[in-house]
């Protein structure tokens, strides 16, 4: 049987000004000429702005923008808890004539509208792990209003004979496009799972 156990924790980025020099309706256009103005008005560092790159939507006036944040804020709530990590044996193949084969060991994390999949190679003998690989870690989403990237990542794979462990924490970064401008990070969370994959269920 395995285990997987999923701690995630929250560090917005804060999104509303206490003050600021100029003053925008909803209906203000975000344009390249006042994108950082905004984002002073927002409270949101003009540094976590990426210029000229592209995203699947963008907002194109400040309240689209708020309302973008809004939601943002309100998908980092629902992961405030511990959550169970679907594991799946993608694939088995044989490595040489020594009988030593590989499984492909993935598992997914859920988090709000964006899923973390963690993968690694488990080469193994008989009943008995013999070594992994690497792992790594990508995120996707169906969520077209938001583009996610994962920052600071540490994934690291240990194997016995019995068991292989999967060890990854990072942050998950989420960027909304702005006008024709690029994207800019809205919102970034951190996330740890541990994985373990053990010889008695999996081979």
């Amino acid at each position: 049987m395995s285990l997987a156990l999923v701690h995630t924790t929250i560090a917005p980025i804060p999104v509303f000004a206490a003050e600021s020099n100029k003053q925008f309706s909803e209906e203000t256009v975000i344009t390249t000429e006042n994108v950082y103005d905004v984002l002073s008005y927002l409270d949101i560092d003009e540094n976590n702005l990426e210029v000229n790159q592209e995203a699947s939507y963008a907002t194109v006036t400040v309240g689209e923008l708020k309302e973008a944040i809004d939601s943002a804020k309100k998908y980092q709530k629902e992961v405030e808890k511990d959550s169970t990590i679907n594991i799946e044996d993608i694939s088995s193949s044989p490595q040489s004539t020594r009988a030593t084969y590989s499984k492909t060991l993935s598992s997914d994390l859920v988090v709000g509208s964006a899923t973390i999949t963690f993968n690694a190679v488990g080469y193994y003998s008989g009943k008995h792990w013999t070594n992994a690989s690497a792992s790594n870690a990508s995120v996707d989403s169906d969520f077209v209003i938001y583009t996610y990237k994962l920052s600071g990542q540490s994934n690291k794979t240990t194997c016995t004979s019995s068991c292989i462990t999967l060890k990854c924490s990072g942050n998950l970064d989420t960027y909304v496009g702005v006008g024709n401008v690029g994207i800019v990070k809205i919102t970034s969370q951190t996330y740890s799972s541990k994985t373990n994959f053990y010889a008695s269920s999996y081979l």
